[in-house]
């Protein structure tokens, strides 16, 4: 008689079975916050599948296990657990690029065991949204009222966001950092960047999340969540695509990059062609002219992080967006920029609350104001 496999006390067939174990194995590729330098381990996860017939740990030879159950799960969410990392997600996967790859039994099972997890630590979400991770996510895009879910990766980031968003926890009074998304995204750019998961992480912030397609909203959510200037925001962080004078909050057409985007009258050019109204922007005539005036929301010595390409082009001489920002900012604002087109390589939130922020390419542009010649 041949060699018998079992999943959940199931007898299955071995092809059946070695689908379940490639998916678990590859749960032991690294997993932790996305500017985190830890690591589980193959040699950690190989003793957790502890079914081999001889009672043996397989802790090498993984063909010697026949039989999968809840507890090699189970083990296996310890395991992250000890190295402080959130259940089942890991770096650059969401909550379904994380189970895509896995066998329909074991997305259930592992799915229970999160839901087991977050409820044990407090975490508990609307029942809708607890029956399977993509009804999770489409709970985040109903309940935040946002398109881009999988810019959270971890059910404690989501559960903090939800929390602030409708207000369930009066007595928090952290400092506020507030979030701008844009409803844009060409390149999967701010789904890969861990912003919002290193905020809310830090524990340092109470975090509200917004994703925005115009300046008016800009200016109605400011109001919405500084409740008209009683409650000011301490960081502000405003991520979009853009150039030197200029965010995009929504875009529907082809865009040439590398260009810088220039204004005349209300509409937006890029290489010399209209291509949206001014208002799908947030660029310098915003607080040129008024329309945004961070004195009225953000707390002196607060700080904004333009999470975009180029805001800072040509330093303190030029007439670009983090100068623009730091002239309608209370004193002692810091505005952290970059000069060049690139992305951020790290982001530390520091014990003093200051960002510390690594960028790809090229020196950053940080002018604080009350330094600065304007």
């Amino acid at each position: 008689m041949g060699q018998e496999y079992f999943i959940n006390d199931r007898s299955v067939s071995m092809e059946r079975f070695e689908v379940f174990r490639q998916a678990l194995l590859s749960l032991s590729q690294p997993v932790g916050d996305i500017f985190d330098d830890h690591r589980v381990t193959k040699a950690e996860v190989y003793p957790l599948f502890d079914f081999n017939q001889d009672g043996r740990h397989a802790i090498e030879d993984t063909k010697s296990i026949t039989k999968i159950d809840r507890g090699v799960l189970r083990n296996l969410n310890t395991l992250f657990e000890k190295h402080g990392f959130e259940p089942v997600i890991g770096p650059r996967e969401n909550f379904s690029d994380f189970f895509r790859p896995i066998d329909e039994e074991v997305k259930r099972m592992f799915w229970e065991l999160s839901i087991d997890a977050m409820h044990a630590r407090g975490f508990h979400f609307p029942p809708d949204m607890e029956k399977d991770v993509w009804a999770f996510e489409e709970g985040l895009k109903h309940y935040l009222d946002i398109e881009f879910p999988r810019r959270f990766y971890s059910f404690k980031t989501a559960h903090a966001l939800l929390q602030s968003h409708y207000e369930l926890n009066p007595t928090d009074e952290r400092p506020v950092a507030l979030l701008f998304y844009p409803k844009w995204d060409w390149n999967g750019t701010f789904e890969r960047s861990g912003i919002a998961e290193t905020i809310v992480r830090s524990n340092k912030f109470r975090v509200y999340y917004r994703e925005i397609s115009t300046d008016v909203e800009a200016l109605r959510i400011l109001e919405e969540v500084t409740r008209h200037g009683q409650r000011k925001v301490h960081t502000w962080v405003s991520a979009a695509h853009g150039a030197k004078p200029v965010q995009i909050l929504s875009f529907a057409g082809e865009i040439f990059f590398g260009i810088d985007v220039f204004l005349l009258g209300p509409l937006i050019f890029l290489a010399g062609h209209p291509i949206l109204s001014e208002g799908h922007f947030i660029d310098i005539s915003d607080f040129h002219s008024g329309q945004i005036d961070l004195k009225r929301f953000l707390v002196p010595g607060g700080q904004v992080f333009l999470y975009s390409c180029s805001n800072g082009k040509g330093g303190e001489d030029a007439d670009n967006l983090a100068n623009a920002v730091v002239q309608v900012s209370p004193k002692g604002t810091r505005i952290y920029s970059s000069r060049v087109i690139g992305n951020i390589r790290s982001l530390t939130v520091q014990d003093d609350l200051a960002l510390k922020v690594e960028w790809s390419e090229g020196e950053p542009y940080n002018p604080i104001k009350g330094l600065q010649p304007f």
